[in-house]
């Protein structure tokens, strides 16, 4: 068996969470943007690596909108509203 040392960062005070709480919460974040703003469940993308694909650009996507310094306020899914309709 290995044991291995995983650190993070959290502004919960120390013993809250554990590491796989932790990881939980992020992992449930981020799917649920890409659930409800860009609608990866609906997605009809399944031929090879097509779905693999489509989700690394929509990740992609979601961290560009995250750091939009020009709407900081604007939530993501106006964020991509408004990358639609261009400059």
């Amino acid at each position: 068996m290995r044991e291995e040392t995983r650190y993070y960062l959290s502004s919960l005070p120390p013993g809250t969470l554990s590491s796989a709480g932790v990881r939980w919460r992020l992992e449930n974040s981020c799917r649920w943007v890409l659930d409800v703003v860009f609608r990866e469940v609906q997605s009809r993308a399944r031929c090879g690596d097509a779905a693999r694909n489509f989700s690394a650009l929509r990740r992609i996507g979601l961290n560009l909108l995250k750091n939009d310094e020009v709407r900081r306020k604007e939530p993501i899914r106006g964020k991509r509203i408004y990358a639609a309709l261009g400059p």
